[in-house]
Order: C-alpha cells, then structure tokens, then sequence
C-alpha cells in the first residue's frame, strides 16, 4: 500500500488544526454566553427587578389593532404569543358557568320532598349565618393582590445600588416581551465595554453601552446606545425583529429608566445605515439638520409605522451588527421620547 505524500500529510494536520481551533472558539463562545447571563441575571437581581418584567405585555393596545391586513404574510408568528393563549384560557369559563344550573335544579326538588314544617325553621337559621361568615373571608381573601404597572415596577429600579458595583452605569433599557433588559453604562470611549459586561469583566458579549460623547442624562437630541447582536438571542440581538412589521406592532416601546425617572420612547424606524450616515450624527441642534436627520430615517425605514417625529422631539438610537456582520454598515432602530405634548 503507498503511504500518503508529504504534501497530504501536511494538508490533514492543517485541516485537524483548522478543527481543533475553531472547536476551541465554540467552546469560548459558549461558556461567555454562559457567563454573560449570570453577570446579566445577577444585575437584575441587584437593581430589584423581578423576572416578570421580561414578560410584562405592552399596556396600549392601540397600534395592535392597526396591521391586521399587513400581517396577512406572517399569520402564524404573530398569533402564537399574542392570540393563542387567549382562547385556551376562555373555554373553561362557559363550561364551569353552563354546569351551575345544572346542579340547583336537584335542591329544589329535594326540598319539596322533605318535611313541609322544617322548612320555615331552618332557612331563616342558615341563610343569616352562613352569608356573613363567607363573604367577609372571601373578601379578605382578593384584596391583599396588588397589581403594579409596568412603569411603577420600572420607577423602582435601584440604580444607585447597580452604580456600587459600577460607577459608570447611567440607566437602566426594556424592551417588553423580548430579551432586551440591561443596564446602560457609558465609558470614555466606545471601545471598552465592546468586550467587558457591565461589571468590567471580560466577555464577548459585551455592555449595553451609550455613545461616550452624548449626555448621560438622555437629553441630546439623537443619543445612541450601543450592543452587540449575540448568535444566543440576547444582547441588542432582538432589533433583528423590526426588520417585520408584525414584530412592531406588539413591541413599539421601549422604556428607559435613570435618575430623572421611567422614560418611554415609541419605535418609527428600523434600517441598515452606513457608519458615516447622518444616522450616527452627534451635537445636531439647528432645525434644518434635525428634520434632514427625520426625513433621512423615514426614507431608509424597512417598517412603515405612521409616526412622524418632529424636530422638536428627541431621539434614541438603538444600534448593532447587521446579520452579515458588516464594519461599513449597522442595523439600527430608532425611537421617540413620548411626553404630554405630542400623541405617539
């Protein structure tokens, strides 16, 4: 048998070696995303802010009631987490109440039957007694149950407990429903927490940070905020989502939490912007250039969702890796700080 040439010799160990690191680089990836949501879990815990959050429904229902033509190309994805569950938890009701008349008819056929005298005695006894008894304990029972909104919960996030472990923590981002709920930290640059948690441990999945040269007190016109797209679904991972309009319509807010208070923002636009874009444009005070930066936004938008900001609005600019992983180019979501003057 001829024994393999040199040159295939060479080509197998390559190939072994070409395994063997990218098995290495899976393995990282694998025990960083591990770690990342320990360091992430433990946040939450920190700031006081129950699991439940990750779940809390949006409280409008008005833009869901909006798409039902334009969702006609996605039926399936957008009726299983909002209309399935639904109708499940109805049937058993009609059932339970259609079962209650069926049962009183036998009492008062029994009641003919029995003793014509013991009737007057012993229903002026056990109608006054029992009633009483029954109702003040089930009463008691029901009104210990108290529901808090989605921004009572959110107003008390303890970031001055999350700013022990790390000074650099400015606020805290939700997106309901969806993966997105992390502190927001902001460095001297915007290279250090690409690769640090937010307690400044090394990891690949990074912070979610803030643009170092805008206000920490969000009142900048355009504030960008910053996170990687992880393979895992976490991080900024879920702006993907509003490349549909379907994902939109029961996820249009986001809400940030900082000092000054519970901020909520309604999404507008989701696109793929080159980095020297106006997008990314920081320091924009005159109008002209903030309608430029709107009307720019509008027209790049892969998602039509009828709100229209003005230039006396402000920004937030979610931004992350586009799904090819581009440097020329980022998917961005951006959003408008909703207040008492304007109707989004």
């Amino acid at each position: 048998m001829k024994k393999p040439s040199r040159t295939v010799k060479i080509i197998i160990i390559l190939i072994g070696a070409a395994l063997a690191v990218s098995l290495f680089m899976a393995v990282r990836q694998l025990v960083d995303y591990h770690r990342g949501n320990l360091t992430y879990s433990e946040a939450m815990e920190i700031a006081g802010i129950p699991p439940s959050v990750l779940t809390e429904p949006e409280t409008d229902p008005a833009p869901e009631t909006d798409p039902v033509s334009e969702t006609e190309s996605a039926p399936e994805t957008e009726t299983k987490p909002e209309t399935d569950p639904e109708p499940e938890t109805d049937p058993p009701e009609p059932e339970t109440e259609a079962s209650e008349p069926e049962t009183d008819p036998p009492e008062p056929e029994t009641e003919p039957d029995t003793e014509p005298e013991t009737k007057p005695e012993t229903k002026p006894e056990t109608k006054p007694e029992t009633k009483p008894e029954t109702k003040p304990e089930t009463e008691a029972e029901t009104e210990p149950p108290v529901v808090l909104t989605l921004e009572e919960i959110l107003a008390s996030i303890n970031l001055e407990a999350l700013r022990q472990v790390n000074s650099d923590v400015v606020g805290w981002i939700l997106i309901p429903e969806s993966a997105v709920s992390y502190p927001i930290v902001q460095g001297e640059d915007n290279d250090y927490y690409l690769n640090r948690t937010w307690k400044k441990k090394r990891n690949s999945v990074g912070s979610i940070f803030m643009d170092s040269e805008v206000s920490a007190d969000f009142t900048d016109f355009n504030t960008i905020i910053y996170g990687h797209r992880m393979g895992n679904g976490t991080m900024f991972n879920t702006l993907s989502y509003y490349e549909n309009y379907w994902w939109w319509t029961g996820h249009s807010r986001v809400y940030v939490v900082t000092d000054q208070g519970v901020s909520v923002y309604r999404i507008f636009s989701s696109y793929e912007a080159e980095v020297t874009d106006i997008t990314y444009g920081l320091g924009i005070t005159r109008d002209a250039d903030k309608e430029e930066f709107l009307a720019h936004a509008a027209q790049k938008s892969v998602i039509d969702t009828g709100i229209t900001p003005t230039a006396e609005d402000s920004i937030l600019t979610l931004s992350t890796c586009t799904r090819s992983g581009s440097t020329k180019t980022r998917w961005v979501v951006q959003a408008v700080l909703c207040t008492e003057d304007n109707q989004y």
